[in-house]
């Protein structure tokens, strides 16, 4: 292990690249490893589309390359075309398109130094492997899109053709990084601290020791509702904000009143799903009460479940 010349450097002395990238590898977040963690700076989200020939566009993005374990930053500045091979003759084929800053001097060896956005593309079969496609991205390289492209395609706005987002996310040391899901933050390495964004939940989480916090719970909401009634019982719909959860919540609901009338008086909440549910309000005294306040609060756990 070696203490690297600063950078900048000291006047008169000449800092090698490596040693510069080693040390703007301090602005960018790691991985568990302590390496750079390589990918696309936000806002992006959609840098690849489809036009009517056998290409994408890829739009306008920055992005940090990590090669030999230490950082390069790159920039595309507007909509560039990439194209792809003519369709298989026969199944399907998936291309991957990648972005990379080709390097000629030592340690690398590539035979210009100009960036490339370039394809990888896979041998066609009836259910191809993406997987296998990206593992053909060269050393340095970042993925950025995935196009499935089925043998009858004459463009990538062919029917059949599928254009998904693969590339990674990261983001400036001590940031936030975006990932499209949990499932996709999870199958990645994290050092302990390390703050998540989960575009799909639109949760941010924090990784304290091995569990993701701010998981739970996944959506709340509450509110109160003032009510006017000449009857001793009665039923009262409420709504949730719209589209705060995606599973029916658990709720939980009170008078808050403190006047006589509604001393003896019960509340319960029926027929509950994920965008409202039913007061249903019992034993008022005889000629009911006005100005009867109810409160409730509505927790969703998880994603999937009211409960956990």
């Amino acid at each position: 292990m070696t203490l690297k010349t600063a950078w900048p450097a000291p006047a008169g002395v000449l800092a090698s690249s490596v040693d510069a990238r080693g040390a703007l590898a301090a602005l960018v977040v790691d991985t568990a490893a302590g390496v750079p963690r390589a990918g696309v700076l936000p806002p992006a989200i959609v840098l690849a589309t489809a036009r009517a020939s056998m290409a994408v566009v890829l739009g306008k993005f920055n992005a940090v390359l990590v090669r030999n374990g230490l950082p390069t930053y790159i920039e595309n500045d507007g909509n560039i075309n990439v194209a792809l091979p003519a369709a298989p003759g026969a199944n399907f084929r998936y291309d991957v398109v990648y972005i990379k800053q080709n390097e000629s001097e030592s340690p690398f060896s590539d035979g210009n130094n100009t960036p490339t956005a370039a394809v990888v593309s896979g041998a066609p079969a009836a259910d191809p492997s993406l997987a296998a496609v990206v593992a053909l991205v060269p050393a340095g390289g970042l993925p950025i899109a995935a196009v499935l492209v089925p043998s009858t395609a004459t463009t990538t706005q062919s029917t059949g053709v599928q254009i998904t987002q693969i590339f990674p996310y990261t983001a400036a040391a001590g940031g936030t990084v975006w990932q499209r899901s949990a499932a996709e933050r999870d199958a990645s390495t994290w050092p302990e601290g390390s703050q998540v964004y989960l575009l799909d939940t639109k949760q941010l989480t924090t990784l304290n020791g091995t569990t993701w916090g701010g998981d739970i719970p996944f959506r709340m909401a509450a509110g109160t509702r003032t009510v006017n009634t000449a009857s001793q019982s009665f039923t009262l719909a409420q709504a949730f904000p719209t589209g705060r959860f995606t599973q029916a919540p658990v709720v939980t609901a009170t008078i808050a009143t403190g006047a006589g009338e509604a001393a003896n008086a019960s509340v319960r909440v029926t027929g509950v799903t994920a965008t409202g549910f039913t007061f249903v309000v019992s034993g008022l005294a005889a000629g009911g009460l006005n100005g009867l306040l109810l409160a409730w609060q509505a927790i969703q756990m998880t994603p999937t479940n009211g409960a956990g």
